[in-house]
């Protein structure tokens, strides 16, 4: 196994640098990162999507994996 330090230091730094943007971010001591008006739309957009199928996952997993304690007639009717 290669063991690359330089990287391994690269990233331990980029991490880092992140996680005191963060924390400066939510301490209200920055400015926080402002986010294009369109990728917001499209992250609100995704954010609805993958709710949606998640629903949708949930209530197929229902209806294929019913539960054994109903009776047929219910799913009939």
């Amino acid at each position: 196994m290669d063991f690359n330090m330089k990287k391994i230091v690269k990233d331990a730094g980029a991490a880092l640098s992140r996680v005191v943007q963060l924390t400066e971010e939510k301490l209200g001591t920055s400015e926080k990162t402002e986010l294009d008006a369109h990728f917001e739309n499209l992250w609100d957009k995704a954010e609805n999507t993958k709710n949606y199928t998640e629903k949708i996952v949930r209530n197929a997993e229902a209806l294929l994996i019913p539960n054994p304690g109903n009776r047929i007639e219910d799913y009939i009717l």
